[in-house]
């Protein structure tokens, strides 16, 4: 699990610390606040590795457009990737260092990680760029990014490894090459705050069902929508629902809300690189009705438990933050109950909330605060003080 994270120069963040990640952990502050940033910076960190997963957060943010796929004239598509590389970087400033550090625990172990992300710059001939000292007219290209990682166990010696991205004109890509030596260390998966792709939704699906897993997502989606019996990969691929209809429905028919907690639910239950590892969901809300973030969040609070899954969130909504705050509290309440129970000694609530609510707040300076909030504060805030959280 991750303990903390340090960001520098990354996307809007010019220098973010915060501390004391739980189990469940829910990010919530105005727009250009940093949100969905800090997610990023977790999600690259999970396999430091792969300098491709850069690419994957430009993707989700629509920085690359339909163009690529339809055989754009390689130039431009260089441009394309060219600008995105440097839209990592803290105002642009491509020539300065993008640092991530992490503490995190593995089988009992705290480990550090550092990740220093760097461009890589080429010189071209341009008539149109002015001359070099050598004489020469030169255009500089951004054409790709190279990460050094180092991974610190308290009592040995520091591992460094090295990885990088580079823009392949010859396939219209960035291409990674990663660092045969190092082996990823944590699992997880980043779910976009866009409405899913259903191609992915069904590659979810089949892990689901070879997992057997399928009652565990059963148990969410029937909540959101009493209509639904049942679901199946049907021929084809393609998901379709049992509504009691006499035919099978396809997943478009059920709304953008329960599609998209339904792959939030395969993510969860099904996917094999989450158990035991993180999930990350920007916008958790999108397209919930707030009457279903309650069971959704419930839902959450008991799967990240028994799998053992680490789960961060980004929301702009008060109702997806009260629903937090209730299933936090509901869920300390059980553990607290069953500690009781078994054992004469009664534990404290607070050393049971598995829990975490962060404000994040951009000052004019560009510096960061983050107030922090377990569940008994929160909702002191929210009901007996009326502060406002978001």
């Amino acid at each position: 699990m991750f303990k903390e994270i340090h960001i520098q120069n990354f996307r809007g963040i010019k220098d973010l610390k915060i501390n004391d990640f739980k189990q469940v952990n829910l990010f919530v502050g105005a727009n250009n606040s940093g949100k969905t940033s800090v997610l990023e910076a977790l999600y690259i960190s999970l396999n430091p590795n792969n300098a491709d997963l850069l690419t994957v957060t430009n993707l989700q943010r629509g920085f690359y457009n339909s163009r690529i796929e339809k055989g754009t004239e390689s130039i431009v598509v260089e441009k394309l990737f060219s600008d995105g590389f440097k839209y990592l970087f803290y105002k642009l400033l491509y020539k300065k260092q993008i640092e991530i550090e992490t503490k995190f625990n593995i089988s009992g172990k705290e480990l550090t990680q550092n990740l220093f992300i760097n461009s890589i710059i080429e010189s071209n001939s341009n008539p149109l760029s002015g001359m070099s000292s050598t004489g020469a007219s030169t255009q500089e290209k951004l054409s790709g990014l190279t990460q050094e990682f180092h991974i610190k166990e308290p009592g040995k010696k520091k591992k460094i490894y090295t990885s990088k991205s580079l823009y392949e004109s010859k396939i219209n890509a960035p291409q990674g090459s990663p660092d045969d030596s190092f082996q990823q260390l944590i699992n997880g998966s980043l779910i976009s705050s866009k409405p899913p792709n259903i191609s992915s939704i069904e590659s979810l699906v089949s892990q689901v069902i070879d997992n057997v897993q399928k009652n565990e997502v059963l148990e969410i989606i029937k909540n959101l929508d009493l209509s639904i019996n049942s679901f199946d990969l049907t021929e084809g691929g393609i998901v379709k629902f049992n509504l009691g209809l006499g035919q099978l429905m396809p997943i478009g028919s059920l709304g953008d809300g329960v599609a998209r907690a339904f792959f939030i639910a395969c993510h969860a239950a099904g996917e094999k690189a989450v158990q035991n590892g993180i999930l990350l969901i920007d916008e958790i809300e999108n397209g919930l009705h707030y009457s279903s973030q309650d069971k959704l969040w419930k839902w959450l609070f008991k799967v990240a438990k028994e799998k053992n899954i680490q789960i961060f969130a980004t929301t702009h909504s008060e109702d997806c933050e009260k629903s937090f705050i209730k299933a936090s509290k509901e869920f300390v309440d059980s553990l607290e109950k069953k500690s009781t129970t078994n054992s004469k000694n009664k534990t404290r609530k607070e050393d049971l909330d598995p829990s975490r609510l962060y404000r994040l707040e951009k000052k004019l300076d560009h510096t960061f605060r983050v107030e922090p909030y377990d569940y008994k504060s929160l909702d002191v805030s929210i009901n007996d003080l009326g502060v406002e959280t978001r």
